[in-house]
């Protein structure tokens, strides 16, 4: 993610360049004077509202107001549209806070997360030739090692599995063992047996909202992990106990805890997503609005079959199959048969495919899993601890009035 305020690039700055010690003191005291200028805003236009129901009232009961104070100062729809502006500038600073201790929580563990594509290239080089970035795991840096002749080349499931045993740090057993279990689900089971450098040709947009799917489970596991220690389930060491509970919910219960609750903790996945896939960005985002930074990310894919780079993403058209339809459109046309004009140019999407490893990509749905129980407890942090009150998504549709509400 590009951080962009002046309060993320300090907090970045003390994330990377130092032991990272001050950086959660600076996020707490970031966070707690924001939370003080949205609790001024909100007084001010209580204190506006009731001044202008007060006039409409009559002369008499506005309170006494002075004669020739602003009026301006008391039209709550102006007060309103300047707190909305002032809540999307606050809620950029938060998003790029949140995703600062993530970051933060990766390096207190001697781990860095995938920020280059390159990375998950089928030769674990990144772009123009860059050895592998460490963030990709070990899937990628074996793939670009020699295999030992007269041995078979290492799976796919090996290299997510490997890329789990690094990120154990951040996660408990139970929630590695479902994590391990839905991306070995979604990867299926002949591309599981595939060796690991083999390549994988997927559309763009396919590609990072399956990220944003794992993420979001990731996100659902750690909830449901501490669903069960609230209700005083023993968890262990795999993810039967909290099986047992996914079960045991409502649907509308298990709906609520499989999407990332607040707006901003959302936006800034999304903001990752996007940077790291390459996606176009928003064109209708304005500094007002609560629009998606990436309009492709509203919805995710959580389960999708993946296949080699031989073949095109299903969703798409192979090459050269609008010249075919236009070819056929004429025959039509030379035997007197009525034609439309969509057959005589058909307007296909030009699919925008991107490569990878099959090792290094299951490793890296591994990784979006993990960021997702990471921000699951970041959001905790930011309210529980450092007193912060993250907006749900609706909330902020509402407070922002409502603009683009399809793109949230």
């Amino acid at each position: 993610m590009a951080v962009t305020s002046a309060e993320g690039q300090q907090v970045e700055y003390l994330v990377l360049d130092t032991d990272g010690a001050l950086a959660e003191p600076a996020v707490e005291s970031y966070l707690k004077r924001l939370q003080e200028e949205r609790d001024a805003e909100g007084a001010a236009l209580g204190r506006a509202a009731g001044a202008d129901n007060a006039k409409a009232e009559g002369p008499d009961s506005s309170g006494g107001a002075v004669e020739g104070e602003d009026a301006w100062a008391l039209e709550p729809t102006l007060l309103k549209r300047m707190a909305a502006v002032r809540d999307a500038e606050r809620g950029v600073i938060v998003q790029e806070l949140m995703y600062l201790l993530c970051v933060k929580r990766l390096k207190d563990a001697s781990l860095t997360m995938v920020t280059d594509l390159g990375d998950a290239a089928p030769t674990g080089l990144g772009a123009a030739g860059r050895p592998p970035n460490p963030a990709a795991g070990a899937g990628a840096a074996d793939a670009a090692a020699p295999a030992d002749a007269g041995t078979t080349a290492p799976s796919a499931r090996g290299a997510m599995g490997r890329r789990m045993e690094e990120l154990m740090p951040l996660v408990s057993l139970a929630v590695a063992d479902g994590i391990l279990g839905y991306v070995g689900a979604t990867v299926t089971t002949s591309m599981r047996a595939l060796a690991k450098d083999t390549p994988l040709s997927m559309d763009r947009v396919q590609a990072a909202r399956l990220y944003a799917g794992m993420l979001e489970f990731g996100y659902f596991s750690r909830a449901l992990e501490a669903e069960c220690g609230h209700r005083g389930i023993p968890v262990g060491d795999d993810s039967e106990a909290m099986v047992r509970l996914a079960d045991a919910l409502t649907e509308d219960q298990l709906r609520g805890m499989c999407e990332v609750k607040s707006a901003d903790a959302w936006y800034a996945a999304v903001r990752h997503i996007g940077g790291l896939f390459g996606l176009r960005p928003n064109p209708d985002l304005q500094f007002d609005s609560c629009a998606l930074p990436y309009r492709e990310l509203h919805a995710t894919i959580s389960d999708i079959v993946l296949e080699p780079a031989s073949s095109i993403a299903e969703h798409y058209s192979p090459p050269g199959t609008a010249k075919e339809l236009m070819q056929k459109a004429r025959r039509k046309q030379d035997r007197g048969w009525r034609v439309d004009d969509t057959e005589t140019t058909p307007d296909l999407p030009e699919a925008d495919m991107v490569e990878f490893g099959v090792g290094p990509f299951g490793a890296l749905l591994v990784e979006a899993a993990v960021i997702g129980c990471l921000l699951w407890d970041t959001e905790q942090m930011v309210q529980d601890e450092f007193g912060y009150r993250l907006e749900g998504k609706l909330a902020r549709q509402e407070h922002v009035g409502g603009a683009h509400s399809s793109d949230a």
